[in-house]
């Protein structure tokens, strides 16, 4: 899939391997939408090149929409707040980002956390990723299209730890 002129988005976006995954999705052609991991979601749109950054760090979300804005134009940038674990707010972000561009091409579910509240870590890494696929696949077959979408899922920490 050539990814020029798509719509994607991207949890856990402000930094790591979702910043990573959006600065290439640009440097590619993409119109990239990412949202954080933890709490809250930070959306980037991008007019061209679409990055939506959802991420519970707001400063870095902030930080990321500020050096993309930079690198690719600031008028081509805006933030947006979510929590990845409230399903409402997370289904707004994966909306929100549909009805600015009229598609969603591409979503990556990369947000995770290690943490010893189990509960949390669930919520995250896995109820998350579930509801982002449902959500994606919801609104990717709303209208035909030409080109399938995409849905990348990414693994959580966990199993690299034991006990």
């Amino acid at each position: 899939m050539k990814v020029d002129g798509k719509v994607a988005l991207v949890t856990g976006g402000a930094s790591g391997i979702g910043k990573a995954l959006c600065l290439r999705l640009l440097e590619s052609g993409a119109k990239v939408s990412s949202i954080p991991a933890d709490q809250s979601c930070s959306f980037i749109f991008h007019r061209f090149h679409l990055v939506a950054i959802v991420d519970f760090d707001q400063e870095g979300g902030m930080k990321a929409a500020s050096e993309f804005g930079e690198k690719f134009s600031h008028d081509r940038v805006k933030f947006i707040e979510c929590d990845v674990t409230n399903d409402d707010k997370l289904k707004c972000s994966f909306q929100e980002a549909y009805d600015v561009h009229g598609a969603l091409d591409i979503v990556v579910n990369n947000a995770g956390i290690a943490s010893k509240d189990h509960m949390k870590t669930l919520k995250v890494n896995l109820i998350a990723v579930m509801n982002g696929v449902l959500f994606a696949e919801e609104l990717m077959t709303k209208e035909p299209r030409s080109e399938k979408g995409v849905i990348i899922n990414t693994a959580s920490m966990a199993g690299k730890y034991i006990g």
